[in-house]
Protein backbone atom coordinates (compact mmCIF):
# COMPACT_ATOMS: atom_id res chain seq x y z
CA UNK A 1 0.00 0.00 0.00
CA UNK A 2 2.90 2.17 0.85
CA UNK A 3 2.84 6.22 2.11
CA UNK A 4 2.66 9.27 0.83
CA UNK A 5 4.83 11.63 -0.51
CA UNK A 6 7.24 13.17 1.96
CA UNK A 7 5.32 16.62 1.15
CA UNK A 8 2.07 15.29 2.50
CA UNK A 9 3.58 13.59 5.85
CA UNK A 10 1.90 15.11 8.87
CA UNK A 11 3.79 16.62 12.01
CA UNK A 12 3.74 15.15 15.54
CA UNK A 13 4.62 18.45 17.80
CA UNK A 14 5.65 17.91 21.51
CA UNK A 15 6.39 20.83 23.01
CA UNK A 16 9.33 22.42 21.03
CA UNK A 17 9.77 18.99 19.31
CA UNK A 18 8.22 18.02 15.96
CA UNK A 19 8.68 14.82 14.05
CA UNK A 20 7.68 14.02 10.49
CA UNK A 21 4.91 11.11 10.19
CA UNK A 22 4.45 9.40 6.95
CA UNK A 23 0.62 9.43 6.14
CA UNK A 24 -0.43 6.45 5.17
CA UNK A 25 -2.25 6.14 1.74
CA UNK A 26 -6.10 6.04 1.43
CA UNK A 27 -7.76 3.14 0.32
CA UNK A 28 -11.24 4.81 -0.59
CA UNK A 29 -11.84 2.28 -3.02
CA UNK A 30 -12.38 -0.26 -0.44
CA UNK A 31 -14.13 2.14 1.78
CA UNK A 32 -16.92 2.71 -0.83
CA UNK A 33 -17.16 -0.84 -2.07
CA UNK A 34 -17.44 -1.63 1.76
CA UNK A 35 -19.90 1.09 2.95
CA UNK A 36 -22.13 0.01 -0.43
CA UNK A 37 -22.73 -3.64 0.83
CA UNK A 38 -23.37 -2.61 3.89
CA UNK A 39 -26.36 0.06 2.84
CA UNK A 40 -27.71 -3.18 1.13
CA UNK A 41 -27.39 -5.27 3.94
CA UNK A 42 -24.37 -7.32 3.10
CA UNK A 43 -22.05 -6.28 5.54
CA UNK A 44 -21.28 -3.93 8.49
CA UNK A 45 -20.28 -0.09 8.56
CA UNK A 46 -16.58 -0.04 7.47
CA UNK A 47 -16.44 3.18 10.41
CA UNK A 48 -17.82 2.85 13.67
CA UNK A 49 -20.53 6.07 13.52
CA UNK A 50 -19.25 6.82 17.22
CA UNK A 51 -15.96 6.95 16.02
CA UNK A 52 -16.80 9.93 13.69
CA UNK A 53 -18.58 11.41 16.59
CA UNK A 54 -15.59 11.55 18.89
CA UNK A 55 -13.01 12.97 15.88
CA UNK A 56 -15.59 15.19 14.86
CA UNK A 57 -15.45 16.38 19.01
CA UNK A 58 -11.74 16.55 19.12
CA UNK A 59 -11.52 18.72 15.36
CA UNK A 60 -14.34 21.24 16.99
CA UNK A 61 -12.35 21.48 20.72
CA UNK A 62 -9.03 21.87 18.21
CA UNK A 63 -10.77 24.91 16.31
CA UNK A 64 -12.23 26.42 19.44
CA UNK A 65 -8.50 26.31 21.18
CA UNK A 66 -7.03 27.97 17.97
CA UNK A 67 -9.64 30.95 17.97
CA UNK A 68 -9.69 31.15 21.44
CA UNK A 69 -5.98 30.60 22.47
CA UNK A 70 -7.14 28.50 25.58
CA UNK A 71 -7.22 24.89 26.21
CA UNK A 72 -10.65 23.03 25.56
CA UNK A 73 -10.98 20.18 27.52
CA UNK A 74 -13.03 16.95 26.21
CA UNK A 75 -14.94 15.10 28.26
Amino acid sequence: MGSEPEGLWGEVRRGDVVESVPSARGRWDLFCTDFAAAVRGEGPVPVDPWGAVATATVLDAARSSARDGRVVRLP
